[in-house]
């Protein structure tokens, strides 16, 4: 960011329509580590803005200055200065800033949203995320393309769902069924939000899947599975009216730092009837979010 080409490690975020970073003069424990953006030499706003971060908010000013993001430069782009900062829930120890990928909002997130800006000096409005994860998460490789679908980074066939209207990544979907078995059979939107780790759904139908997985331990919030017996689990589907995206129990069953064997289905503990999909929906997959053709598409990812 900017014309001395300051580095940050950014948060891909689906799910939030505004582009944000600290400002050098954040002072508090929280942000000690992260790199903050020096804004000298950048264009600056005398107004003030919010826009909101998990249940918190990020208060600052824009400011514009040039983007570089892989191969794409975009200048005059245009982003939050976060000057006073949520002191819990910030982000991963290695993410310094937050890159909003979300269809704009509203008028006032929409000055600083990444995808209303990017997307006009692209071929086409077509971004694509590929995960490759391992056990070792310092080994797994990720991929962000922009403009193009990339062919390179799948392989078999592609699953599509037609694009909801509206600021979010989203799409309808008629049922959820564990193997055979049909635990949901009402017409539920899935939005697409890379800022949670999970897949994250109704109460009832959460915990009708997780009692089918063979649980062994519940906290209220996480179910465990047994770390023998996993890779016979039940394969979790959620169908459209056409399609159908298949979850394998190496798709939502992840190792824990404490070696255990977790499911990724969690419970919005709300009474709205939404899922997110969250990382462990990307994980082994491409997922091309096209606004081109109004699709959601998913596909196996080419991993090394």
């Amino acid at each position: 960011l900017g014309s001395q080409y300051q580095r940050f490690c950014m948060l891909l975020d689906t799910f939030n329509d505004a582009t944000w970073v600290a400002s050098v003069t954040v002072r508090s424990h929280a942000w000690q580590s992260k790199h903050k953006f020096d804004p000298s030499g950048s264009r600056q706003s005398r107004e003030g803005m919010t826009v909101p971060h998990g249940t918190d908010f990020v208060q600052g000013r824009a400011v514009q200055d040039k983007l570089v993001i892989g191969e794409h430069p975009l200048a005059g782009f245009i982003f939050l200065l976060g000057e006073k900062l949520p002191e819990t829930h910030v982000l991963p120890s290695s993410v310094d800033g937050v890159l909003g990928l979300a269809r704009p909002s509203s008028a006032v997130n929409e000055k600083v949203n990444f995808w209303r800006q990017m997307k006009e000096g692209l071929i086409r409005p077509i971004f694509g995320i590929k995960l490759c994860p391992r056990e070792d998460p310092s080994q797994g490789t990720g991929e962000l393309v922009l403009g193009s679908v990339c062919h390179q980074c799948k392989k078999g066939p592609i699953t599509q769902f037609h694009l909801l209207p509206g600021p979010y990544w989203s799409f309808e979907i008629e049922q959820v069924s564990v193997n055979d078995w049909v635990v949901d059979a009402q017409k539920t939107v899935v939005i697409m939000d890379t800022s949670t780790g999970y897949i994250h759904g109704p109460e009832r139908t959460v915990a009708e899947i997780n009692s089918m997985i063979d649980p062994v331990e519940s906290t209220g919030t996480f179910t465990f599975v047994n770390c023998d017996t996993w890779l016979a689990l039940p394969t979790i589907s959620f169908s459209g009216s056409f399609e159908e995206l298949k979850f394998t129990p190496n798709d939502y069953v992840i190792k824990t730092t404490d070696g255990k064997c977790m499911s990724v289905f969690v419970s919005s503990k709300s009474d709205e009837r939404f899922w997110r999909f969250g990382i462990a929906a990307h994980r082994h997959r491409y997922v091309i979010y096209n606004e081109f053709r109004k699709l959601v598409e998913f596909a196996a990812a080419k991993c090394p």
